[in-house]
């Protein structure tokens, strides 16, 4: 399909890329702008795209119809009918992946995005046949959990540092015993403890401090309560000493040794009178109803005695013992005197033994108890709340760093494996894509080969390699970067080398290729070689290209290749015309009977046009017979159209396409006399003589197209 730009070619095949895909790439990654453009802007019907389809095995052919409103082709619906099954949603063929694995359109946008893009667009326009999914999915799962666990571990270790940093700086024995922690193998239980305050140091001191805060100290007026009470005591077993009672209570006391002395000796001599067995049962058992006489007349002697030691008993228990926790206290490391409170203490304990002296005691020693006590109190909370205050923003460091550590800890336990198994992977998928490719790679450089006929570039290997196409190329024999030494027609070579094997896999359910201006930038060889390629294809293909360029027709007629040209015009209201195209010498004379039979022209214009029209006939078949003869003789392409350009007279256009060379013009009309008749030789010199000034009423303007036709034929044929 040939036509200038602007004509409604690239609308034809985006037409056709949308309503088998859906999507066209001209428009992906691009504004909804884009898209709704995408209309008739002459018209306000709602769009309709229909592409008919040739399946194997069905009479009919399959219509898939696009509609949609011309304000949003986001609103477009596809329906495909297919004979005797009714209509269905193209996702329901099974089309989608074919098309976007096999996607037979390359559009200009591809083309340039396979030369100019990035090495990851080379590798996906041919890595998706190989069907490698399944192991890619594996492999970037694989790839993505070891950068994560990579992630994790480094923030880790970040946080690890920056908590060691702020550790260096805290006076307290959990920052020390944090930094031991995280040196080395990291203890992160120990950590926990350290910020939960579960660690047995920190409960230890936490303990003795709250211990501290709460130490007991004997309370002053128990103590002067007990003082008094202790003399009260004393001063009633003073007020019945030497009394009656008192001696009572003395007798009764010796009486009752003198029984107590016959219960562990039996009768004996009186230890007090000394008489003879005066001691004896008779005479204890007279002691005994003394004593009990004696006892009741010392009753209140007794009972004031009894009384002094029950109160000296309570106030030997006021004074008691000092606190456990001063001991515990002074084995530890809790910054705080208590050296004030423990010799209070021990004044305190060390009471004396005599009465008065004890009373004394408990008024004089308990007030210092008691003030020591209320300043350790306070010294203790006070330290407490200090190592809380000091602690806390380090705890909640450390706390929120645990996590991180935990989850860096177990990543790192996890990376060998991710890593092993990754690389694995990594091989098999290298090992099954190479094998795969190795058919792909053998027909990208044969496409290569026959579009890069007489460069200086030559594609020794192609690779798959990870994320890109790796291209070995040499120039003229010295290695070199591919991209950095082709031409750009070169690059365009190299970009439908890689497009043509993704049309051709045999896994590719289209049997068609729709290729959009693919003779960018290529010289005359290049186009032939095109032409070669796209010949090739189009053994097993439908093959639709669309050019503005002349020369890929030129070339395919010059090639002989059996092929149907299109030419597309562009009416006004953007209305777009396709029209079969005649070859160049059809075209000519096809114009020139038109003109010869239009009434509206005046007559002398016709006479003027007739003949040269018929001239471009005769030269169009020397122009592609003469290609043939001067490429077979070995001459390039390049020199074939410097020749032919250089000669611009028809005797020696002819002689090219006679003998391939212009130098013989002069045999030419003996040549053509000889071989065909003398009419030929007349022809070639009406034509010749004509086309420069204006046919008279006697030269037969019909016949000069029929013996031109004839003698085109022949030339053609050459």
């Amino acid at each position: 399909m040939v036509g200038r730009n602007g004509s409604g070619k690239s609308s034809i095949a985006e037409a056709a890329e949308f309503a088998l895909t859906g999507d066209s790439l001209r428009w992906s990654g691009k504004s909804v702008d884009w898209k709704n453009g995408w209309s008739n802007l002459h018209t306000t019907n709602n769009s309709e795209i229909v592409v008919e389809l040739r399946v194997e095995g069905e009479r009919e052919p399959r219509a898939v119809r696009v509609r949609w409103r011309n304000s949003s082709l986001d609103s477009a619906e596809t329906a495909v009918t297919v004979p005797g099954s009714g209509r269905h949603s193209l996702d329901s063929l099974g089309w989608s992946a074919a098309a976007a694995t096999f996607r037979p359109f390359l559009s200009y946008q591809e083309l340039s995005t396979i030369v100019e893009g990035r090495p990851v667009d080379r590798f996906r326009a041919l890595a998706p046949m190989l069907g490698m999914e399944s192991l890619q999915e594996p492999v970037a799962n694989l790839n993505k959990a070891r950068l994560a666990a990579q992630k994790q571990q480094k923030e880790a270790n970040e946080r690890v540092a920056s908590a060691l940093v702020l550790l260096q700086d805290v006076p307290d024995d959990r920052a020390s015993a944090a930094r031991a922690a995280l040196t080395g193998e990291w203890d992160l239980d120990r950590i926990g403890d350290l910020v939960r305050g579960t660690d047995p140091a920190t409960a230890e001191r936490e303990g003795l401090l709250l211990a501290l805060e709460q130490v007991a100290a004997p309370d002053p007026e128990d103590a002067r309560t007990a003082a008094g009470n202790l003399r009260q005591a004393i001063e009633n077993v003073e007020e019945l000493r030497d009394t009656d009672a008192d001696r009572a209570r003395k007798l009764a006391g010796l009486l009752q040794s003198a029984v107590q002395l016959h219960e562990q000796q039996g009768d004996t001599d009186c230890p007090v009178c000394g008489n003879e067995q005066g001691l004896h049962r008779s005479r204890v058992a007279e002691l005994r109803q003394e004593i009990t006489r004696l006892n009741s007349e010392a009753s209140a002697v007794i009972e004031a005695q009894r009384a002094l030691s029950a109160v000296r008993k309570g106030a030997e228990e006021l004074v008691g013992t000092a606190p456990q926790i001063l001991s515990d206290a002074g084995q530890g490391d809790l910054d705080i005197d208590i050296a004030e409170l423990a010799a209070a203490w021990a004044t305190w304990t060390d009471s004396p033994d005599d009465d008065t002296n004890l009373a004394t005691h408990l008024e004089t020693a308990c007030a210092p108890i008691a003030a020591a006590t209320q300043a350790v109190r306070q010294a203790a909370r006070d330290r407490r709340r200090q190592l809380a205050d000091r602690w806390r923003p380090v705890a909640d460091e450390l706390g929120g760093m645990l996590p991180v550590a935990r989850a860096g800890k177990q990543a790192v336990a996890c990376l060998p494996a991710l890593t092993s198994a990754e690389k694995w992977l990594k091989r098999c998928e290298t090992s099954i894509r190479d094998r795969r490719f190795e058919e792909v790679r053998t027909q990208v450089k044969d496409v290569w080969d026959t579009l890069a006929v007489g460069s200086n570039v030559t594609l020794e290997d192609v690779r798959l390699g990870n994320k890109k196409v790796d291209m070995n190329v040499t120039v003229d024999g010295d290695a070199g970067a591919a991209l950095g030494v082709m031409s750009q027609g070169e690059l365009h070579a190299l970009a439908l080398s890689l497009f043509i094997p993704r049309v051709k896999f045999d896994q590719s359910p289209f049997g068609f290729a729709v290729l959009d201006d693919p003779v960018q930038a290529m010289d005359p060889v290049r186009v032939a070689g095109l032409a070669r390629v796209l010949h090739n294809l189009a053994q097993t293909r439908q093959v639709v290209v669309l050019t503005h360029d002349d020369r890929l027709p030129a070339a395919i007629r010059q090639l002989q290749f059996p092929a149907t040209v299109w030419s597309v015009t562009r009416r006004p209201k953007s209305g777009v015309e396709l029209k079969k195209s005649l070859d160049p010498v059809q075209a000519a004379l096809e114009d020139a009977r038109a003109v010869e039979l239009s009434r509206g022209l005046p007559e002398e214009a016709r006479r003027r046009v007739v003949p040269g029209l018929c001239r471009q006939a005769i030269e169009a078949a020397c122009l592609e017979s003469g290609r043939r003869r001067l490429l077979a003789a070995g001459m390039n392409h390049r020199d074939c159209e410097e020749m032919w350009a250089s000669e611009v007279k028809l005797l020696p256009r002819i002689a090219i396409a006679l003998y391939g060379d212009a130098q013989r013009a002069g045999d030419v009309l003996g040549n053509l006399n000889n071989r065909y008749g003398r009419w030929a030789g007349d022809t070639v010199v009406s034509c010749n003589r004509l086309s420069h000034t204006i046919a008279d009423d006697s030269i037969d303007l019909k016949d000069l197209i029929r013996r031109s036709e004839s003698l085109a034929e022949r030339l053609a044929a050459q």
